[in-house]
């Protein structure tokens, strides 16, 4: 996805999990729009699974820590 950076972000929170393990930042179709997300694996699978079966993006959980 062109909205999608994979890469290291440090201590960065997983937006849905709140893990350090992030490994993408996105800001397309898995998000709400006007939103970034950053995402660990387990949760990028999640958000494309749930677009794929609601074709709506997930939404952040009330805890987020949102970009």
């Amino acid at each position: 996805m062109a909205d999608t950076i994979r890469g290291d972000f440090g201590n960065t929170p997983c937006t849905d999990c709140g893990k350090p393990e992030v490994a993408f930042k996105h800001w397309g179709p898995l998000v709400p729009p006007g939103k970034v997300g950053y995402f660990c694996f387990d949760d990028m699978d999640i958000r494309r699974k749930h677009l794929y079966e609601h074709d709506e993006p997930k939404p952040f959980p009330e805890t987020a820590v949102v970009a």
